[in-house]
């Protein structure tokens, strides 16, 4: 994804190519009002056209220099994205987009799990939270949907990989799911990082090679995130690529799984 989340001339050139020849405004904020109706009663009336520019720049200003982590700042500004209302037509694939632009940037895996996807099968419970936030006027009710969303996809998606990867036999239990789940959780790593650093646990020889026969992905994939955990400090590799071995931050390795009562 090559556009700068926080620059107003890459929104609106993502709006014109999402939209060119199907908009009339393609790639620019509207000129005219703007609702959403259920029936023929308004639920929602967007921003007054001749305040969008400022609104959106004041969003986008705000995001840019945010220190908030940024899975909550990109829930944030999709939900902001959604009340101003900036375009004509296209404003809730703009706001999908430009957080899993902002997920993205953060953490490469999320290019790969798109919000448009993660809300597709949740679109009834998306509206309905937006609503509940307009409504209550707090964000909290649709940042905590998107967030739970965006959780539950990838721990699905965690599940269906490993269950693959490690077939009948057991060697996948309920206990590495809830060691990777603290791990994602508490170091604000992907999935894939987490079952790496579960496997250099119990086995610190473990080569990165065996990791990805292990795990069914590609030896560049697994050292490409190796490498993102080495550069976080999580993980080091002791002594040579042969003979050597991995050695899991303490903070990492003393981590307990969660406890489900």
């Amino acid at each position: 994804m090559g556009f700068d989340p926080y620059a107003i001339h890459d929104f609106l050139s993502a709006h014109r190519m999402m939209t060119e020849g199907l908009v009339a405004e393609s790639g620019m904020f509207r000129t005219g009002d703007v609702g959403v109706f259920d029936g023929h009663e308004v639920v929602h009336m967007g921003a007054r056209p001749q305040f969008v520019p400022d609104l959106v720049k004041e969003l986008f200003d705000w995001a840019a220099k945010s220190v908030l982590h940024p899975v909550l700042k990109s829930a944030i500004l999709h939900y902001e994205i959604e009340t101003i209302h900036p375009f004509a037509d296209g404003n809730g694939r703009m706001g999908r987009l430009w957080q899993t632009l902002i997920l993205a940037k953060w953490n490469p895996i999320f290019a790969w799990i798109p919000m448009e996807s993660v809300l597709y099968e949740k679109r009834q419970g998306y509206y309905d939270a937006i609503m509940a936030a307009r409504k209550a006027n707090d964000s909290s009710f649709f940042i905590e949907f998107t967030l739970l969303a965006l959780y539950e996809t990838i721990v699905a998606q965690l599940g269906q990989q490993h269950e693959s990867s490690f077939g009948d036999d057991g060697e996948y239990v309920e206990n590495d799911r809830k060691y990777v789940e603290k791990y994602v959780k508490k170091f604000a790593i992907n999935p894939t990082q987490a079952m790496i650093i579960r496997l250099m646990t119990q086995n610190p020889g473990i080569s990165a090679k065996n990791i990805a026969e292990r795990m069914n992905l590609s030896s560049r994939g697994i050292q490409k995130n190796i490498g993102l955990l080495k550069s976080r400090e999580l993980v080091e590799r002791i002594g040579a690529a042969k003979g050597g071995h991995w050695l899991v931050k303490s903070s990492v390795s003393s981590s307990q799984p969660l406890n489900h009562d």
